[in-house]
């Protein structure tokens, strides 16, 4: 899992375009990358990808950094076998 979302982090920053991460990058919206001032504006869909594609630095940053506790946590208690994820 870990892996996997590296590789995509590193294809959201590398090749955006890439038709592998269409299902995605539909997950994504653009009110999590624009200010909430500029949330009356209306975008096209591909204006929305647009903005999306300049700010995805924001969602990468925190995947990988996500990865980076999850190999913690894991390094930390190597005799669990499952880590379990709470919150909003």
């Amino acid at each position: 899992m870990q892996e996997e979302i590296d590789t995509c982090c590193r294809l959201l920053e590398t090749d955006f375009n890439n038709p592998s991460l269409d299902a995605l990058k539909r997950c994504f919206s653009v009110y999590d990358f624009e200010p909430e001032e500029n949330w009356n504006i209306k975008h096209t869909r591909e204006e929305e990808m647009e903005i999306i594609r300049s700010n995805i630095f924001i969602a990468t940053d925190f995947y990988y950094r996500f990865v980076k506790q999850i190999h913690a946590m894991m390094a930390h208690s190597p005799e669990y076998k499952f880590i379990t994820f709470t919150g909003s």
